[in-house]
């Protein structure tokens, strides 16, 4: 059984709610600047993380940003049964010229690895995020997980001491990089963004916490430019911005003819788009 809390916090954002998801009313937030993650907390706090084998606080642009219905997410959970965490990624273009979520978000929000890895020295995680590896394909900086009790015990494990030392900070510098604007399309702080790349930062340190990463909503464009393209523009056009490389190229391939781009599939064993990554 799954259980998702959808949180949205002003009147017009009900209608993008999902029939299958129960609503969360986030707009009285005591503590607006964490976002998701203070919903994610308060859910371990009340018990709602036990309310079923599998459960999760999603935002209510969940099937905006995946382009996937609920259904969809959620079947593809019930037919991949025996993992203890299952998510998937919304912004994988995004992502495509990095192995490392910590520096994707330094390029989105310029000083947040810094930022962060002071956060980990100074409450005692020996953790280089700079050494923090994670492939493409199951990359994640938002927060659509849906993990059982076990994850959900070494998530806030892992996070809570994050949340209670960034709260009890003291008024200064410090203080103020963390709590300045991160430029987002609303006014938000850096905490949002720095809670979100946790969850990748934990499967990297914790080989004990099996996941499945939905592919669902990569079409063989996006799969064609991610696994293979990348890699050639690396090792024989390295002078060329992967990123924009990438994007062009995976426009040309999206105007071929099918039987040009089978041929691609059959050489490079491109999937369609029921794929899915796990850590087996």
């Amino acid at each position: 059984m799954i259980n998702i809390r959808q949180i949205y916090f002003k009147e017009e954002q009900k209608e993008k709610l999902s029939p299958l998801f129960v609503p969360y009313d986030n707009s009285h937030s005591n503590e607006p600047e964490w976002v998701e993650y203070g919903v994610i907390l308060k859910s371990y706090k009340d018990g709602f993380y036990k309310s079923s084998d599998y459960t999760g606080v999603f935002s209510w642009r969940f099937e905006d940003k995946t382009k996937i219905s609920s259904e969809t997410f959620i079947e593809f959970i019930e037919q991949n049964p025996g993992y203890d965490v299952y998510f998937i990624n919304p912004f994988h273009i995004v992502g495509l010229q990095y192995d490392n979520v910590w520096k994707q978000g330094d390029n989105s929000h310029p000083g947040l690895m810094k930022l962060a890895q002071e956060i980990f020295n100074n409450i005692g995680y020996k953790i280089d995020l700079t050494k923090i590896i994670t492939r493409q394909e199951d990359m994640l900086f938002s927060n659509y997980w849906v993990g059982n009790q076990k994850f959900w015990k070494k998530y806030i494990q892992f996070t809570e001491p994050v949340y209670e030392y960034v709260k009890n900070l003291p008024e200064g510098k410090f203080k103020k990089r963390i709590y300045r604007d991160a430029k987002y399309f609303y006014k938000v702080t850096n905490i949002p963004f720095l809670m979100e790349r946790m969850f990748n930062t934990l499967l990297c340190i914790d080989s004990d916490i099996k996941y499945k990463a939905c592919m669902l909503n990569y079409n063989e464009d996006d799969y064609f430019k991610i696994k293979y393209v990348g890699d050639i523009l690396d090792k024989y056009l390295p002078f060329i911005n992967k990123k924009s490389g990438l994007v062009f190229i995976g426009k040309i391939h999206s105007l071929l003819p099918e039987f040009v781009k089978n041929i691609f599939k059959n050489i490079f064993d491109i999937p369609g788009k029921n794929s899915n990554i796990q850590n087996e």
